[in-house]
């Protein structure tokens, strides 16, 4: 898009994407669930002077870390995912300020709030009281392309990876399709999927919520930290024991969004008993062949929107 980048990463997975660079010190993969304001001034003390030249930082996973740009003065744009609290959910003090800091920071026009998926601008919101408008990942760095000539099925689920890690894409990409049983409302895994052209199946939204109230195949078992936590149940989208909180889960995952993601098959039996060789994987890689570059362009337009809104 014309802009010169710079990538620091906190991810222990980098295998996946092949490149970045990890933050060398103040905010590792160690430190970074203590985030509060000392961390976020020891970081801005230290790179200061390397970040001051940068016209604008981009903050995704865990999104808590955008706080460490406050001091820079510099536009902040933050994309929540999988809850923009992560790391914080146990100390109720240090959410207290994450909150007070991401709300003063979006009041005096600093922040640019995003999310990647439905589940999550809805989170925020509610939260933190203001809009974090969706636009999802692009998810292009696997490089693999559908081709489909094997003919296995391959499953997903809480615990249970497609392939054994780490795995060639092109491996993957190979398969005749990914049948997922979704620990989230929103999985980075099922971007990259789609983004290489894979078939998907999942279940159907009435499954997907008998699956999560009765607890089995880890459906939905990481919508709620304080599930993931071992806290217990809280308000609002938090409450996950309650079937009516688990059927609003439901409503806003990715895969049940026509609009960013047709193509995607949903079939209705228990997951150990479901029939993939029924599905009309040809037909999906067809849709979802089709709505690739529609929706690469609207995520870039959308980004294009963005960065407008700075100059």
């Amino acid at each position: 898009m014309g802009h010169r980048v710079h990538s620091w990463s906190l991810s222990r997975q980098l295998w996946v994407v092949g490149r970045a660079t990890p933050i060398p010190e103040v905010v590792t993969p160690d430190s970074w669930a203590s985030i509060d304001q000392e961390m976020c001034d020891r970081f801005w003390h230290t790179y200061r002077s390397t970040l001051g030249s940068f016209d604008l930082f981009v903050v995704d996973h865990p999104v808590c870390l955008a706080a460490c740009f406050e001091k820079f003065d510099r536009p902040v744009v933050a994309v929540a995912t999988t809850r923009y609290e992560l790391g914080l959910m146990r100390d109720p003090e240090r959410r207290r300020w994450l909150d007070g800091t991401l709300q003063a920071m979006h009041d005096r026009g600093q922040l640019l709030p995003l999310s990647n998926n439905r589940g999550d601008r809805e989170y925020a919101r509610q939260h933190l009281g203001f809009d974090w408008p969706t636009v999802p990942s692009l998810c292009e760095y696997p490089g693999a392309q559908y081709s489909g000539e094997d003919p296995r099925w391959l499953r997903a689920h809480l615990g249970q990876p497609v392939l054994p890690q780490p795995y060639a894409w092109t491996d993957l990409a190979r398969c005749r399709g990914v049948y997922h049983v979704p620990y989230n409302c929103s999985q980075i895994s099922v971007f990259e999927h789609y983004a290489a052209g894979i078939p998907l199946v999942f279940p159907t939204r009435e499954r997907l919520l008998d699956l999560a109230t009765r607890d089995v195949f880890g459906a939905l078992a990481q919508v709620s930290l304080r599930r993931v936590e071992r806290l217990p149940p809280g308000e609002g989208l938090n409450d996950y024991t309650s079937r009516a909180t688990l059927a609003r889960w439901v409503d806003l995952c990715d895969w049940y969004d026509e609009d960013w993601m047709p193509g995607i098959v949903t079939v209705d039996a228990e997951p150990d008993r479901v029939d993939l060789d029924g599905v009309d994987w040809r037909r999906a890689a067809g849709v979802i062949a089709a709505a690739r570059p529609v929706r690469r362009d609207r995520i870039l337009r959308a980004w294009r929107d963005v960065f407008a809104r700075l100059e």
